[in-house]
């Protein structure tokens, strides 16, 4: 692998995230299978992990960070809590389950756990209701709304990482989605080919028409 693609690969990673990556966070990727190099191939060629993100221009984690964050950490506001379920179930496209919130928290894009939920509510399944989402029920049809982190991934690397319906993109701020083209609820069907990087407050904002839909599509290419 050439130093470019390398380098390349590095930023691509560093863009899913809202803080300076870390080797965590690029080994978390790869157990998602999302094909990035490993953190030891970037220490083998750069000669640290650092002067890898050094020449890939990207912030460095300040020494002792993980302990000053704990030291400053406020606890979490209830209203907070439930706005990030909400975010969590536009960011995957479905019903969230427990374990989605435990892998959105692995990935370090300003989750909590499933655990934060359960010690503040009671329950899982409890945090949902006061939240007013529906509970997870699993659906035997394999014609599901779920979208994978790897279909996810796979999405947002067709599109560039760039909202397809506005142009913005995790440098602009944006916190990107894959949203169905032709919406689930109209027959669309979850595969590749109808879905669609979309930022937050686009796929937040649209209506559930296939008409709107294609039209902002539209206008984004043009």
């Amino acid at each position: 692998m050439k130093n470019e693609y390398l380098l390349d690969k590095l930023n691509e990673a560093a863009s899913l995230f809202s803080h300076p990556i870390s080797r965590t966070d690029l080994k978390n990727l790869r157990k998602n299978n999302v094909g990035f190099p490993s953190e030891s191939v970037y220490e083998s060629r750069f000669g640290s992990w650092n002067k890898a993100k050094s020449l890939a221009g990207l912030d460095l984690i300040p020494k002792h960070g993980a302990g000053t964050e704990r030291a400053g950490r406020k606890k979490y506001k209830e209203k907070w809590l439930l706005e990030k379920l909400h975010e969590a179930r536009v960011f995957l496209g479905r019903d969230l389950r427990r374990n989605d919130m435990k892998d959105l928290c692995k990935l370090k894009i300003g989750f909590p756990s499933s655990d934060v939920y359960e010690n503040r509510f009671g329950s899982w399944n409890k945090a949902l209701v006061i939240a007013g989402l529906p509970i997870w029920k699993k659906s035997r049809s394999p014609n599901n709304r779920n979208v994978t982190l790897h279909l996810r991934f796979e999405v947002l690397e067709r599109d560039r990482f760039k909202c397809q319906y506005c142009g913005r993109t995790p440098q602009d701020g944006a916190k990107l989605v894959a949203d169905h083209i032709v919406p689930f609820s109209k027959g669309g069907k979850t595969v590749l080919e109808n879905l669609i990087t979309s930022c937050f407050e686009c796929n937040s904002g649209k209506k559930d028409s296939i008409l709107d839909i294609l039209a902002q599509k539209k206008k984004a290419s043009q």
